[in-house]
């Protein structure tokens, strides 16, 4: 199966029907660039029209809408015969997140933030799989399963936020997780929990019940450890260059929204200058040429 610890996650998955989405309106972009080598307006017009047809389907045959307060908000793979089985996992709110964002209704972004509000997130971490998810006692790995997360899932959980419009989200997560990292480096994952109760440390003496890194079958180095630090830049700083020519003017985005903070990211490099961006809590993001 796709995610090697959940067995449920196999044959037509959310975050892939996503990504399939996103690299066809990404290559569109490219053969739509004026004066590109690679120019094709009638392949970039059929690749948008299947992008927004597989779009549609999956929000519609995938998407598990909230039946009441304490449900909904995830999504379901479908099988061969048709039948669709959910699964409460974090990598479907991440991928959909970021490659389906702009088609997503409001009601369904609320939705998935609430679900991950409600069963994903612990103190200063996440739990990749839900414990209510149907095959939770079949996914015992850390990275993947109920008891912890790969450290990736938390940087692209920050990103998630912030596409979905909760800025103030991914930043209470970075300052959350900021503590896990005092005590080491970006692994592979860390633990979250022995059992199934948020309430059962792995070390009840532990300094703020952090999670604790574990080794056996999870790296205690990973580049994916890296991630969190690379969502803050593109998140909460904004940069984000667009395919193309990069400028002042268009390498950030929302910068008229908050982020919750006062701060500044220095040495920005965009065509030979450098630059620092500025977010002054309450009002959004700037960008000036740095002096000196």
């Amino acid at each position: 199966n796709l995610l090697e610890c959940v067995p449920t996650y196999i044959h037509r998955v959310p975050a892939l029907q996503a990504a399939n989405v996103y690299m066809m309106r990404v290559l569109a972009d490219v053969l739509e660039t004026p004066n590109s080598t690679f120019g094709n307006q009638s392949l970039a017009k059929v690749l948008r029209a299947d992008a927004a047809a597989i779009s549609n389907l999956t929000r519609m045959l995938l998407y598990v809408p909230e039946s009441d307060a304490e449900d909904g908000g995830y999504w379901a793979c479908q099988y061969p015969d048709g039948s669709t089985v959910p699964v409460r996992h974090v990598i479907d709110f991440v991928s959909i997140a970021a490659y389906l964002h702009d088609d997503l209704a409001p009601a369904q972004k609320d939705e998935m933030i609430r679900f991950v509000q409600r069963e994903l997130l612990t103190d200063h971490w996440i739990r990749a799989l839900s414990l209510r998810d149907h095959a939770a006692a079949q996914s015992d790995r850390k990275d993947h399963g109920q008891y912890g997360s790969y450290d990736g899932w938390l940087g692209e959980s920050i990103e998630a936020f912030g596409l979905l419009g909760r800025y103030d989200l991914a930043l209470k997560l970075v300052h959350n997780m900021s503590s896990v990292y005092s005590r080491g480096p970006g692994g592979q994952s860390h633990q979250v929990f022995t059992t199934g109760s948020n309430s059962t440390p792995v070390d009840p003496g532990s300094f703020l019940q952090l999670p604790a890194k574990v080794g056996g079958d999870q790296q205690y180095f990973a580049t994916s450890g890296s991630t969190g630090a690379n969502r803050i830049i593109t998140c909460l700083f904004g940069v984000w260059p667009p395919l193309g020519q990069v400028s002042v003017e268009n390498a950030l985005r929302d910068t008229n929204v908050s982020r919750g903070f006062d701060g500044s990211l220095s040495h920005l490099l965009i065509q030979g200058s450098y630059y620092v961006v500025t977010s002054a809590r309450g009002t959004g993001l700037r960008i000036a040429k740095e002096s000196g």
